[in-house]
């Protein structure tokens, strides 16, 4: 039996999305009135002795050629605070599109009328930032994880707002000002984090660059993982995680309803057996966030409902959300859930490192689409979105 060990995580907080207006078309994608724009992330990254961590550092070398190297590796990365990453928190915006391999993109296109007319590439609507992985001691496959034992893990939840408690419907001026907005659940419900990776060569000049800077590690002879225009887009293996599979509106939520999203044809296509990752739903105790709330607002007066967030969230707590939920298990197997929960999918491999060579893989955040939720009617309240996400590796 493979043992698999935590090593990594990815934690993504605070997507701050902005007011949505749905519309309800039959058997149509949301409809947005705006992109939900993504706003202050913080995103760290933390790993063990087996499988460390580094940003992707870019840029044009000296011939004119643009190079993608690893930056220094370590247990620990905090993305928020490396430039590289910045225009993930200053420009980002999430739209429903869909993808089966994190290579072809596609929307919901509509005619004159407002009614589906088919589906036309997309250009944007995902967010993506590339990272490197390595394996100093062993082989090992990589897949996204929780602890089955703690419930402690990857997971992605929606963050109730704070809004002023007149306004929540409470009487004014009884008990304290601010109170926690309910989430719709429709951003989590939704929500699909991707993983694209190859075994490629880097390019020559990814090499001679890295050796040349002072991150290099003479340890890590070879680098592996090429996304630019001429890569060999038939190596690529494309791994979905669904953070949220039994969550659903109405009678359906507890269950697990399959998605199919868009294949390179733009035709709804079943996952293949491997690349999908399921995992049950995480649950946030909006409960156990009323004390911290109190300590973290109880100087300020008439705050901003945005403002009285991003204290909570950002300053007070520190992005660091995980004693206030329990995330969900996974899947043995998507393709046949008969088989139980465990703290990872058996099949839905992200990549295998070889030891002492560098891996580049490609990070997607995106709504899926095709989800059977991506569809609602009425006013979508704005939401924060939680994300973090744990590898583990274990020996082939």
């Amino acid at each position: 039996m493979k043992r698999i060990m935590p090593q990594a995580f990815i934690t993504v907080v605070a997507l701050l999305v902005a007011g949505i207006m749905v519309t309800s078309v039959s058997y149509a994608w949301l409809v947005l009135s705006a992109s939900p724009e993504v706003q202050g992330i913080s995103v760290g990254i933390g790993g063990g002795t087996t499988i460390l961590i580094a940003p992707d550092v870019t840029g044009t070398d000296a011939y004119g050629n643009t190079f993608h190297r690893p930056g220094t590796f370590s247990a620990t990365l905090n993305l928020s605070q490396n430039d590289a990453y910045s225009r993930i928190s200053e420009d980002g915006s999430l739209l429903p599109v869909s993808t089966l391999d994190g290579i072809h993109w596609f929307t919901q296109a509509y005619d004159q009328y407002g009614d589906p007319a088919g589906f036309t590439p997309a250009e944007d609507g995902w967010l993506a930032f590339d990272l490197w992985l390595v394996s100093p001691g062993s082989e090992y496959e990589v897949r996204v994880s929780t602890d089955k034992n703690t419930r402690k893990g990857s997971y992605l939840v929606e963050l109730p707002d704070v809004v002023e408690r007149d306004s929540d419907g409470q009487p004014e001026g009884e008990g304290f000002p601010y109170a926690l907005n309910d989430t719709s659940g429709l951003f989590a419900a939704t929500a699909r984090v991707g993983f694209l990776a190859n075994t490629q060569s880097a390019l020559d000049q990814d090499m001679r660059d890295y050796m040349n800077s002072a991150d290099y590690d003479n340890r890590y002879w070879k680098l592996q993982g090429r996304y630019d225009a001429d890569a060999d887009t038939n190596g690529m293996r494309f791994t979905i995680y669904e953070p949220n599979g039994t969550l659903h509106s109405g009678e359906a939520d507890g269950t697990y309803l399959a998605t199919q999203p868009l294949n390179a044809d733009g035709q709804p296509t079943e996952i293949p057996d491997g690349m999908l990752s399921v995992q049950q739903t995480s649950v946030l105790d909006k409960e156990l966030l009323e004390a911290p709330m109190i300590s973290a607002l109880s100087n300020h007066t008439a705050l901003s409902a945005g403002k009285a967030t991003d204290i909570l969230y950002r300053e007070y707590l520190q992005s660091q959300v995980d004693s206030y939920l329990s995330t969900g298990l996974f899947y043995k197997y998507a393709s046949d859930m008969a088989q139980g929960t465990a703290g990872a999918s058996e099949d839905a491999v992200i990549v295998t490192l070889h030891k002492n060579v560098p891996q580049r893989i490609r990070v997607f955040l995106w709504l899926e689409g095709q989800d059977p939720d991506c569809r609602a009617m009425g006013q979508i309240a704005a939401s924060d979105l939680a994300l973090k996400i744990e590898l583990a590796g274990a020996t082939p």
